[in-house]
């Protein structure tokens, strides 16, 4: 009965880690911080999203920015685009784009950009941990971040 049951225990493990966490229809929830130095300022950057994938390695949705620090916070919502590349279910290189609208404490609204690259290791076949770079541009402001993040991968019911 113990070689039965761990066979199926086995099995059961291959069929859950072979599914495709970045399949067409599963939605992406979660954020990242990321500490980074622009123009002599030092900032703490927070920034939240979800999304769907559209189509197998490619997810769209929204996120949001929190942006602290030498005195100031600024905001800023907009939506993104992320592909990953690879087959692979324990990790996957990424790049992504963002635009976004927002403002400070002491300014009007303002708009920008960014791009991101990192990489997704799959703790388990929902949660990732992310590592990244990130570029920035916010009005005349530009800034290169590194930061890390979590993303689960929910997978949704036929």
């Amino acid at each position: 009965m113990k070689k039965i049951l761990f066979a199926f225990g086995i099995t059961l493990l291959s069929v859950i880690t072979t599914q495709a966490q970045t399949e067409k229809g599963t939605l992406l929830l979660g954020g990242d911080v990321s500490f980074n130095s622009t123009d002599g300022n030092s900032q703490f950057v927070a920034r939240p999203n979800i999304g769907v994938f559209v189509a197998n390695n490619f997810a769209i949705g929204g996120q949001g920015y929190l942006f602290t620090g030498d005195g100031f916070t600024s905001w800023r919502v907009g939506p993104f685009a992320r592909y990953y590349f690879t087959q692979s279910t324990k990790g996957k290189p990424f790049v992504g784009a963002d635009v976004n609208i927002g403002g400070t404490d002491d300014s009007d609204t303002e708009f920008g950009f960014g791009a991101r690259a990192g990489y997704a290791i799959f703790l388990n076949q929902s949660i990732a941990l992310e590592l990244g770079v990130s570029y920035e541009r916010l009005n005349e402001m530009d800034g290169i971040s590194i930061g890390a993040g979590f993303q689960i991968h929910l997978k949704r019911k036929k």
